[in-house]
């Protein structure tokens, strides 16, 4: 068996890296990068991110709450990945996350065989066709900069799930995914379906030289909700950029105030923008924007709620802040927007790109949660980043 490690893929931009990201490594035959060969063959590789970072904590000021700032050195990013060939026509990826092993460390690991350069299927966990370009391209640089889009946190299926899917290599990519719909144990996002049985998603990964254009579309709870995705992204000259659009449609029964049941539609809708220019072996800087916006059907409410909860042990888990005695955390339910500016260095070679990065993400949020229907205000929460991440 042939041992190598994987070299790093620095272009060091966030949103559209392509190398970097887990669906460039799930579907790299789109990206033209695949190899095949005719022996076993075996990649051992692995994922580093991590800085300082300076929060100022704005999501969580409310009236007669003032939060304090927060500067914390933290390790964003410890992964393994294995990548192979088991022969010429099936190769296979796994990727391991070091940091979060609950409720398991495999991110990602599936088996891909082609019947030919045209055809073949996938069996495995794999990142689902949802998002558009922004989500699909996403990885631990875009983690670690923090320019994620809120959407994200609404995506109606987990963003890595368990799949049979087929591939026909048409101008791109075509792929039907099939994996488990949505229950109510198993996610929020289900009002209808109330066994296990399959669901679906249809995607195209179009491929026109530097021009990339992609339309999803994928269902869930019995075919009553649906999303769908248009987006398009390119990487000529070294301009980098994307723009997407993503809508949600999730449908649900609740009750009117007789008591009989009556259908609902929430539609959350979502625009990504990402950009940047890459000076070769010296800098890219980037710049990234994503709104969100959920219009809730059969409910007055007009703004984002905030979870709390009580500090463990004088601490709070990652992605909530310390108020008080308290640990909080943002509710992205309604609306939402981020938007960042930012600089990978790229003068250190391939295997370390430190970066600068500064986000900014705002919302409305009610003041009072119990109250949908009352009054709101605008939050807004500044982030510096000081980081690196890298690739071997």
């Amino acid at each position: 068996m042939l041992l190598k490690f994987g070299r790093l893929m620095g272009v060091g931009f966030v949103g559209v890296a392509l190398a970097s990201s887990a669906w460039a490594q799930e579907n790299a035959k789109t990206e033209g990068t695949n190899v095949t060969t005719n022996v076993t063959s075996m990649k051992v590789g692995g994922e580093f991110a991590g800085g300082l970072l300076y929060n100022d904590n704005g999501l969580y000021k409310s009236t007669g709450v003032t939060p304090d700032k927060a500067t914390t050195l933290g390790l964003d990013t410890a992964n393994i990945k294995l990548t192979g060939n088991l022969n010429a026509d099936t190769e296979y990826a796994f990727r391991f996350n070091l940091l979060n092993p609950n409720p398991t460390p495999l991110d990602y690991g599936y088996g891909t065989h082609w019947f030919s350069k045209m055809f073949g299927f996938s069996v495995g966990k794999m990142k689902v066709l949802q998002g558009g370009w922004d989500n699909l391209d996403s990885g631990y640089i875009e983690e670690t900069h923090g320019t994620v889009g809120i959407y994200a946190a609404n995506l109606p299926i987990a963003q890595y799930t368990p799949m049979i899917a087929v591939h026909a290599n048409l101008a791109g990519r075509i792929s039907l995914q099939i994996f488990n719909d949505n229950t109510p144990t198993s996610m929020t996002q289900a009002s209808y379906n109330k066994t296990k049985h399959p669901s679906f998603a249809l995607g195209w990964l179009g491929d026109f030289g530097p021009i990339k254009p992609e339309v999803d579309l994928g269902t869930y709870d019995n075919q009553k909700s649906r999303w769908y995705d248009v987006s398009v992204k390119t990487n000529m000259a070294g301009l980098i950029a994307s723009l997407g659009y993503w809508r949600n449609d999730r449908a649900w029964q609740g009750t009117n105030s007789s008591g009989k049941a009556v259908d609902n539609t929430d539609s959350a809708s979502a625009i990504s923008l990402t950009a940047g220019y890459e000076v070769k072996n010296v800098v890219t800087p980037w710049v990234y924007f994503s709104t969100y916006d959920n219009k809730q059907d059969g409910t007055n409410a007009k703004g984002n709620t905030m979870a709390s909860m009580p500090a463990q042990s004088g601490t709070c888990a990652a992605g909530m802040a310390q108020v008080g005695a308290s640990c909080n955390a943002a509710s992205w339910t309604d609306n939402g927007m981020i938007w960042g500016i930012g600089a990978d260095l790229l003068t250190f070679g391939n295997n370390w790109t430190p970066f600068i990065s500064y986000i900014s993400t705002s919302g409305k949020f009610l003041k009072n949660a119990n109250d949908v229907a009352g009054a709101t205000e605008t939050r807004t929460d500044n982030t510096v980043k000081l980081g690196v991440h890298a690739e071997i």
